[in-house]
Formats: C-alpha cells, structure tokens, sequence
C-alpha cells in the first residue's frame, strides 16, 4: 500500500523567527515544539492556527480555540493575546500561514509494499519509480 507522509515540526524559538524575518511582531507564550497547522477550531496546543474574523467573531474564535500559535488580524492586535498561546498580528493571516508552510513544510518520501496491498496482482510488473494511490486495482 502507498501513502504520503506529510510533515511540519517547527520550534517556538524558529516560528518567532519566522515571524520576526516577516517583519512581524509576536507576543505571548510559544512551545517548545509546533507539530502542525489546523483550522483554527480544530487545532490543539502544539499546533499553529490563523484567524480569518476580525472584530467580536475574531475574538470569540481565538478564545474558543486551542491553538498554541495564531495569526491574527493586525484589528485585533493585543485584544487577542491569550495566556498559552503565540500571537502574530499581522496584515493578512491566511497568506501568512502560506509563508510558514513554504518555509518549513517537508513531506516524505512515498513509502510503497506493493504486496501490502491486495489489489495488485502478484504477477504485477511495477516499476520502482510508479506511485499507486489507495484503492487502485492492477
């Protein structure tokens, strides 16, 4: 069976950084290690979020949140720091998660058993260099 691993391990020291080299300000609390980047609903506290809303909706959306970094809107600026939690105000967060991801994001190589998948004939002839996606039948 073929699957992709995708990774983004980023310190709190490199994310401030980061940030910093972007010309942003950042504030609060940062983890040892970021681990990923979620919506902002779904992120837990060694994870990196963004806050699209702006005013009373951008704020409840932080304070509901996990996230132990977020980008949010220069709007809401020190109206959003949190005990725990990195804050980045910036101009355009979502872009700004862009950034971050361009910077720092890997992915693995394909890992490939094609006699872990039941779908491909064992007088299959597959050459090294094929990726085979999930529920191929060969």
């Amino acid at each position: 069976m073929s699957r992709r691993v995708e990774i983004l391990e980023i310190s709190g020291e490199a994310l401030r950084r980061h940030a910093s080299d972007r010309g942003l300000a950042s504030s609060g609390h940062s983890a040892p290690l970021y681990r990923g980047v979620e919506p902002l609903d779904k992120a837990e506290p060694d994870e990196i979020a963004f806050c699209r809303f702006e005013g009373e909706a951008g704020l409840k959306a932080i304070r509901n949140s996990k996230a132990g970094a977020i980008f949010v809107p220069l709007s809401l600026g020190a109206q959003a720091a949190r005990d725990g939690v990195l804050c980045i105000p910036c101009e355009h967060p979502r872009l700004e998660i862009l950034h971050l991801l361009r910077r720092f994001w890997t992915e693995a190589e394909w890992q490939f058993d094609p006699k872990a998948n039941p779908c491909i004939h064992p007088s299959a002839d597959i050459a090294s260099s094929v990726r085979i996606g999930p529920f191929s039948v060969i």
